[in-house]
């Protein structure tokens, strides 16, 4: 096949350019795998929020169902390790030093997703569930540290939603049921549009968040409906024979599962139809 090699700074190149992506289609560089258009590689992201999400070589989808703003709320809780286990975690470190952790990559993540996102609101409340003082102190700390993601951190009481729980649980799962109600209901008046449930001992990678952002715009789309995300993929779920869907987000590949753990991404539509579920049926594990 016959090379034909395109000037960089020729002004050709920038009308064929042109003229190729109004007809709906990319000029590859095979040597070094970037898109003229813009000089990105392949494997960068070339979504634009809001607009459309371009997964190479899939094509792009326009996007409908565009992301206004994004509240995490970061249930937080030092005290206690495992919760009805007496398991030491991964690595055997204190409980404290996995929440510290896990809320210092979530803020990461954020930045780095502000930066794509920029029409996005963003903001992080911490509802902490009872953990040291001192602890508390340096989660404020680290809150501020990221003093352009506007935060909160409110303490919640095991006995506030006593009456909301069904089933006898140990201290522990009552004081966590209560911290994740008491984010529903604070989600209720602070949350827009999309609500970030998340425990206190997921380290998230840089991408993470933005990935999240891209595949719920795509997916939401997709499926003309609200959605929950999931990012983490559980590997006990492996262990159970049933069928799944495997899905491409942006950078990411998502399937479908059945059930989950209380980390999840969700519409705050979607969460006044679990808060209204709760409320006229009670809380259980069940």
């Amino acid at each position: 096949m016959k090379q034909v090699k395109i000037n960089k700074n020729n002004f050709l190149k920038k009308i064929i350019i042109k003229i190729i992506r109004k007809l709906g289609f990319e000029i590859v560089d095979q040597q070094n795998y970037t898109l003229l258009s813009s000089a990105k590689n392949l494997h960068e992201s070339h979504s634009a929020p809001g607009n459309k999400s371009i997964v190479i070589p899939m094509g792009s989808i326009d996007i409908k169902r565009k992301i206004t703003d994004l509240l995490i709320i970061f249930r937080s809780c030092t005290t206690t390790n495992i919760m009805d286990q007496n398991k030491q975690r991964l690595f055997e470190y204190d409980k404290k030093e996995y929440t510290f952790r896990s809320l210092n990559s979530i803020l990461k993540s954020v930045i780095k997703a502000k930066k794509k996102f920029t029409d996005t609101n963003f903001k992080i409340l911490v509802t902490d569930g009872g953990s040291f003082e001192a602890d508390v102190n340096y989660i404020k700390k680290i809150l501020n540290f990221y003093k352009e993601i506007p935060s909160e951190l409110i303490k919640v009481s095991k006995d506030e939603f006593q009456n909301k729980i069904i089933g006898n649980y140990s201290k522990s799962k009552i004081s966590n049921m209560s911290n994740f109600y008491k984010s529903l209901e604070l989600s209720k008046d602070q949350g827009n549009d999309l609500i970030y449930f998340v425990e206190d001992d997921y380290i998230h990678k840089d991408i993470a968040i933005k990935e999240m952002l891209f595949t719920y715009e795509k997916f939401s789309t997709i499926f003309n409906d609200e959605l929950i995300l999931l990012p983490s993929d559980y590997p006990y779920l492996y262990f159970k024979k049933e069928k799944t869907q495997i899905l491409i987000g942006n950078q990411r590949h998502w399937r479908k599962v059945e059930e989950s753990l209380v980390t999840f991404m969700t519409s705050k539509k979607n969460n006044k139809r679990i808060l209204e579920s709760i409320n006229s049926n009670g809380f259980s594990l069940v």
